[in-house]
């Protein structure tokens, strides 16, 4: 069975590309376009992991980690920020993230 991943991202580009990429290396991808439906697909679905863009609109992926962790359902689903404002966003986290580009998906 392949591994489950769910992205969650309100740019549509960016969830094609990870689609692309995921999808090309054998993993089954759901995607999301915002926090409430991400909440609701990791839910229902149960992925084996989660990407999730920490700028969305209304709820933001801040929010869905705490959603996700006070979530029985949930707690133990690992998650991946993604941002484009890593410096902000790194302040914001409890401990430091690397950050790493996508290039290094694709070899």
């Amino acid at each position: 069975m392949r591994s489950r991943i769910l992205i969650a991202d309100d740019h549509d580009d960016n969830r094609e590309l990870l689609r692309f990429m995921l999808a090309d290396a054998m993993y089954d991808v759901h995607e999301a376009r915002d926090g409430f439906e991400c909440l609701l697909l990791a839910r229902q679905r149960q992925p084996d992991l989660i990407i999730i863009d920490i700028s969305m609109p209304g709820l933001d992926g801040w929010e869905v980690f705490k959603e996700l962790s006070s979530d029985q359902r949930t707690r133990n689903i690992p998650c991946v920020a993604v941002t484009a404002y890593s410096e902000i966003d790194r302040q914001r986290a409890l401990t430091p993230f690397p950050r790493l580009p996508v290039e290094a998906f694709s070899q």
